[in-house]
């Protein structure tokens, strides 16, 4: 069994919609997944499918849509019916998610920025979203290694100006090994 994930956003129209698209996705590929996988491959599609759901307590759904596309891309392209590719938390596919509400200052979005909310530094490439949360694994990153929010060299969970913002680190919320700000 081959299928290829939808081309176009335009074909899905919200998170549940995706949701269902993927469980019924999930369900024909565990079906038919040969019997030495089975167990192990519903296991893996079915804790895949809850990091879905947890992921717009935090992120924006288009880049939750960007990342889902990306990841069950190459899951197909790398065989479908591999528990251990569908348990892998795959950092390339990771880096588009774009966390609810990211700006390059306090409270307004970049206007400058370039795509969608991603904060530039002073006259540089694009912040790395990645080393803003603590985890950039690339070998040669492209992007920027400073502050979302001042641009000094620290990543913004260690801003000192965070801690004046609007939004205190007691109101953060947990999602799996990392700690996300509510909207």
């Amino acid at each position: 069994m081959h299928t290829t994930p939808a081309k176009e956003d335009k074909d899905v129209n919200g998170h549940n919609h995706m949701m269902h698209c993927f469980l019924v996705y999930s369900v024909a590929v565990g079906r038919f997944a040969h019997m030495s996988v089975k167990e192990d491959l519903n296991e893996a599609l079915h804790a895949y499918a809850i990091r879905l759901l947890r992921l717009p307590l935090t992120y924006k759904f288009d880049s939750i849509l960007a990342y889902h596309l990306a990841f069950v891309t190459a899951r197909i392209q790398g065989g479908q019916d591999d528990p251990k590719a569908w348990e892998a938390d795959d950092q390339s596919c990771r880096d588009l998610l774009v966390p609810r509400g990211t700006y390059a200052g306090n409270s307004k979005p970049n206007a400058g920025a370039p795509g969608p909310n991603k904060p530039v530094a002073a006259g540089g490439p694009a912040i790395c979203r990645s080393f803003n949360r603590g985890s950039c694994f690339r070998e040669r990153c492209p992007y920027s290694h400073v502050c979302s929010i001042c641009q000094q060299n620290h990543s913004s969970d260690k801003c000192p100006k965070a801690h004046n913002s609007a939004v205190s680190t007691s109101n953060q919320l947990p999602l799996g090994n990392r700690v996300t700000r509510p909207e």
